[in-house]
């Protein structure tokens, strides 16, 4: 099997990987036991199956699809300051001025550095910095509470797990891929896989973080 062939494979459950997760929310949300704090956690599912859907029309039209991962990274950075406003109310000021300064640097970004035709790789390495550092910053007020849940049915913190492997997986692949593999074929292979991982974990947040 060609590296092309396995790449095909992979990214398409990666684009249909937020299907599960979303009939988990679906399910909650009929029986109205979904966590409010899970809010933002369903509309980045539901963002990155339309952005992905998008972005594979456009790539099998022949377009540019370059647009698509901008305006996901936009969308994605956006929610995932909402979902850190409301896990982490003490903080809420601080993490809105930090949100709003790296949106507005974001959109300087696309539309002056790399444009929205061209693969953002300086912006997303930033973006993935800054949620490692959200996801870090979550971990070190959960270990300095006296009253630690239970982290295994904890669905905040599952849900913060999946934004760090996410993270930190589109960073590794953009900064150290050269040094891997051979093609970009094979760094797209990863990404979808860290991309997977990252929907299937917030399947098992929404899941364990369903009220009763």
């Amino acid at each position: 099997m060609k590296v092309e062939d396995i790449e095909g494979f992979v990214a398409n459950i990666s684009v249909f990987s937020p299907v599960l997760p979303l009939a988990i929310a679906g399910i909650l949300i009929a029986r109205k036991r979904l966590d409010k704090n899970m809010w933002p956690i369903v509309v980045m599912l539901v963002v990155s199956l339309f952005s992905d859907q998008f972005a594979k029309w456009l790539a099998k039209t022949y377009q540019n699809n370059m647009p698509a991962s901008h305006l996901w990274g936009f969308l994605s950075a956006l929610i995932s300051f909402w979902f850190f406003c409301l896990i982490m109310p003490k903080s809420k000021r601080l993490i809105m001025v930090l949100g709003i300064s790296f949106l507005v640097l974001y959109t300087i970004n696309s539309t002056f550095n790399e444009t929205i035709f061209t693969f953002n790789a300086q912006a997303k390495v930033v973006q993935g910095l800054c949620f490692i550092v959200m996801a870090f910053w979550y971990f070190f007020d959960v270990y300095r509470s006296e009253d630690i849940p239970a982290l295994e049915k904890n669905g905040i913190f599952w849900a913060v797990v999946a934004i760090f492997i996410y993270y930190s997986g589109a960073l590794f692949t953009q900064l150290l891929y050269t040094r891997i593999v051979s093609s970009m074929n094979g760094v797209w292979i990863v990404h979808n896989l860290f991309n997977i991982t990252k929907n299937l974990l917030f399947g098992v947040a929404l899941w364990t973080s369903r009220t009763h």
